[in-house]
C-alpha cells in the first residue's frame, strides 16, 4: 500500500514523487444569502484543541463564515479493520484509488467500530492505525458505532447476524442504566472496548466525529423507536437517557475529550401513523451534541429533512449520503457504474448550502445485485472533484482550514 505521509513531514501533501500542488485557487461558491446561525461552543467544555478546531471548521462551513467555503468530501470504508485490508472496503482502493483517477482524496474517512460483528481490541487498533495516517495527512476522522444487541448472544461462526435489529430479542433500554442487569454488564463491556480504541486515537491527538446509535428515530435497530415506545410512550426519554449516560461515561469517566458527538437520525416518516418519528424526536440537547448529520439513500440525493436538521442549530453534515441501493430498487447492478457523482455537488451547492460534509457509503453486493455506492465506483467522479468547492483532503490541507 502506498503510504500517505503526514502534513508535518510533507507540507501541503507534496509527495517526493510527483508533488501535488496547484490547489490554491479562488473558491467561487456563492455564500448562502440566509445562512443559519453559527454554533460557537462544543458540548464538552474540555474538548481538545484539535476537536475544537474541527468543530469550528464545520460550524464555519455550515454558517458560511469560513474563508474557504464548500463541502468536505467523505467516504465510508466499512467496519472494524476492513479499512486496513486490501479488499473492496480498504483505504487503498477507496481513497488512494480515487486519488489515482482524480488527483483528489476524500477528506473525511468514516468507519464503524462494530455493525456486522464484534471486532477485537487488536482489530480496532489496526483500524486506528489507518485513521491516524489519514488525520496526519490532513484529513478528518469519523467513527460510527452500531453495536450488536446486549441482550442476545452472538451467532455461531459463519452465521449471519440479526443482532442489530429489533427482532433480536426483548429490548428494555432501561436495563442499560440498571447495574443489576446482565444487559448493563454487557453494555458496559462494549463501552469499555470502544473507549480503549478511542483513547488510542486521543493519545495521538486525533479528534473523532463520534456517531453512536444512528437512525434512532426509526424502528429498524434495537435502540430505535420500538424500544423507546415499549410502553406506548410518545417521547424518546429512554433513548435520550441512554445517550446522556453514554456521553457522561465516555467523556467524564473515561476522560475522552477528543470526541465530537454526532446526532444522526434517519429520514422522517411519510406517514403520521408510522412508528418512525421526525428527525428531532430524540435530540438530547446542545449539551450532549456537537454535530447533526442526516442520512439519505436516494438517486436524487434529495435531503427531505434538510431544514429540520438546520433548525437544530449545530454544524450540519450528511453521515450517509448515497444513491438508492440496488436491493431497494436502485439502478446499480452488475459491473455498470451508473450513478453520476456530479449529483453530489449539484444538490449540495444548489439546495443544501449549510451542509459542511458528506460521507458516501461503500459499495457492496447482496446476492446478484451490486450497489456501486463508493465515490471511486461512480461515473463522472473526476468531474465532481474538478469543482473547486468540493473540498478534498488536498484542498483541505492547502486551505489550512482544519488548523
Amino acid at each position: 500500500m502506498r503510504m500517505i505521509f503526514s502534513a508535518a513531514l510533507c507540507a501541503g501533501l507534496l509527495f517526493t514523487a510527483g508533488c501535488k500542488t496547484g490547489y490554491n485557487r479562488t473558491y467561487n461558491r456563492s455564500k448562502d444569502p440566509n445562512p443559519p446561525p453559527c454554533a460557537t461552543q462544543t458540548a464538552n467544555p474540555n474538548a481538545s484543541s484539535e476537536a475544537r478546531n474541527v468543530f469550528d471548521m464545520l460550524a464555519g462551513l455550515t454558517c458560511a463564515k469560513s474563508s474557504v467555503d464548500g463541502y468536505l468530501m467523505g467516504q465510508n470504508a466499512g467496519f472494524g479493520n476492513q479499512v486496513a485490508e486490501d479488499d473492496n472496503r480498504g483505504y487503498e482502493r477507496l481513497f488512494e484509488g480515487l486519488d489515482d483517477s482524480t488527483t483528489h482524496t476524500p477528506a473525511v474517512l468514516s468507519i464503524d467500530y462494530e455493525h456486522d460483528q464484534v471486532f477485537s481490541a487488536d482489530e480496532l487498533l489496526e483500524a486506528n492505525d489507518q485513521l491516524k495516517i489519514h488525520w496526519e495527512a490532513g484529513g478528518i476522522v469519523s467513527v460510527s458505532w452500531m453495536p450488536l444487541s446486549p441482550w442476545v448472544g452472538e451467532p455461531a461462526a459463519g452465521q449471519p447476524s440479526t443482532l442489530l435489529f429489533t427482532n433480536a430479542g426483548a429490548v428494555k433500554l432501561a436495563d442499560l442504566l440498571d447495574d443489576s442487569t446482565a444487559a448493563y454488564d454487557e453494555w458496559t463491556q462494549k463501552l469499555d472496548q470502544v473507549a480503549v480504541a478511542l483513547k488510542d486515537l486521543q493519545d495521538q491527538n486525533v479528534p473523532v466525529l463520534w456517531r453512536p446509535l444512528p437512525e434512532m428515530n426509526k424502528d429498524r435497530y434495537w435502540w430505535g423507536t420500538q424500544a423507546s415506545n415499549a410502553s406506548n410512550a410518545t417521547d424518546a426519554k429512554l433513548f435520550i437517557d441512554v445517550w446522556k449516560d453514554m456521553y457522561d461515561y465516555l467523556t467524564k469517566t473515561k476522560g475522552l475529550n477528543n470526541l465530537l458527538w454526532v446526532y444522526s437520525p434517519g429520514e422522517s416518516p411519510s406517514s403520521t401513523t408510522s412508528r418512525e418519528k421526525p428527525v428531532a424526536w430524540a435530540y438530547p440537547g446542545d449539551d450532549f451534541v456537537d454535530v447533526v448529520a442526516g442520512i439519505t439513500r436516494s438517486d436524487s440525493l434529495q435531503i427531505k429533512d434538510y431544514q429540520a436538521l438546520v433548525d437544530l442549530k449545530r454544524p450540519v453534515g450528511m453521515a450517509e449520503y448515497s444513491p438508492t441501493p440496488a436491493e431497494s430498487g436502485g439502478t446499480q447492478s452488475g459491473t455498470i457504474k451508473t450513478f453520476d457523482a456530479r449529483t453530489y455537488a449539484d444538490r449540495l451547492n444548489g439546495s443544501y448550502k449549510a451542509v459542511s460534509y458528506w460521507v458516501s457509503w461503500h459499495s457492496y453486493t447482496i446476492g446478484d445485485k451490486t450497489s456501486h455506492m463508493a465515490l471511486v465506483d461512480s461515473a463522472f467522479v473526476k468531474e465532481l472533484t474538478d469543482r473547486d468547492y468540493v473540498l478534498s483532503l488536498e484542498r483541505l490541507v492547502d486551505s489550512k482550514l482544519r488548523d
